[in-house]
């Protein structure tokens, strides 16, 4: 029925957030991913022009994840064609280092000069949290990660178990299985409720957009609801605007879920080229 495959849909969705980890060529020895995939040995080799990104062995540290851990590294080789295409973007091979898979990936039109940005969560209501908000060019994506143990979800006020779905316990599960065991869980080893299933999914938000003017639509989220939103935005008259940023002291800006009323401190990292679309006082 509908209800099923949305929440196939749901459970089916990639997303996470953490930091990435390089080291120059092929490090891991046996050279798997070269001998098996001719279009990253293809990259690796051309030596007509150098290489905007010389291959590379990239280890992604999934500080927080949609999906229940694998239980192994994530960790791929990479490398770029030898020149950028005529309206800039960039092509790279990313190809597990075992050689058990490879993906193409393109940089996107207009990122390769910025701006840039890039703010890692503080806090949420006053307790440790996990998020990542990052912008290139006038794409940016978002992350909220789900709480890190059970006296975490408890202050968060998030749905009990919604920590289990991140731990070893449902390491190498899919997504819909690591929640409908909790779900189960929760109500007695009884039939698992759909509501409860939802509300653990609900427990990581993860958003993507495009930045017009100061308005930072989302177009992608692993909650439907919010896409066609406002992140965040400067103009007064925004009924679909979903949060409100204000400038704290240093280098912490204030986020505001217009919803509930979250507060969430970012830590500002990097802000080259734009501003961040910080609500004056007369608007806030």
């Amino acid at each position: 029925d509908s209800s099923r495959d949305l929440l196939s849909k749901l459970t089916q969705i990639k997303s996470f957030a953490g930091l990435l980890m390089m080291s120059l060529g092929d490090t891991l020895g046996d050279g798997a991913a070269l001998s098996n995939d001719p279009k990253l040995r293809k990259f690796a080799q051309q030596q007509d022009k150098p290489s905007p990104l010389p291959l590379r062995t990239c280890f992604w540290r999934r500080d927080c994840d949609y999906q229940p851990p694998t239980g192994g590294l994530d960790v791929g080789i990479c490398a770029s064609a030898p020149h950028t295409n005529p309206d800039y973007t960039l092509d790279m091979r990313e190809t597990g280092y075992d050689g058990s898979y490879a993906e193409d990936w393109r940089r996107s039109v207009g990122t390769k000069d910025g701006p840039f940005c890039a703010m890692q969560l503080v806090s949420e209501n006053g307790y440790p949290r996990t998020g990542f908000w990052v912008r290139a060019g006038y794409t940016f994506a978002y992350a909220i990660g789900r709480p890190k143990d059970a006296k975490n979800a408890a202050e968060l006020g998030c749905v009990e178990g919604s920590d289990v779905l991140q731990s070893l316990v449902c390491a190498g599960m899919s997504l819909e299985q690591a929640a409908r065991t909790v779900s189960k869980q929760l109500n007695g080893g009884k039939k698992e409720k759909r509501s409860t299933i939802l509300s653990l999914l609900s427990t990581y938000v993860s958003v993507v957009g495009l930045v017009e003017e100061n308005n930072w639509l989302v177009q992608y989220s692993t909650n439907p609801g919010l896409v066609g939103c406002s992140l965040v935005s400067t103009t007064d008259d925004n009924s679909l605007c979903c949060s409100s940023l204000t400038k704290q002291d240093g280098d912490i800006v204030e986020q505001i879920i217009h919803s509930d009323n979250r507060k969430r401190l970012w830590k500002i990292v990097q802000l080259e080229g734009c501003t961040l679309p910080i609500q004056s006082s007369s608007s806030s």
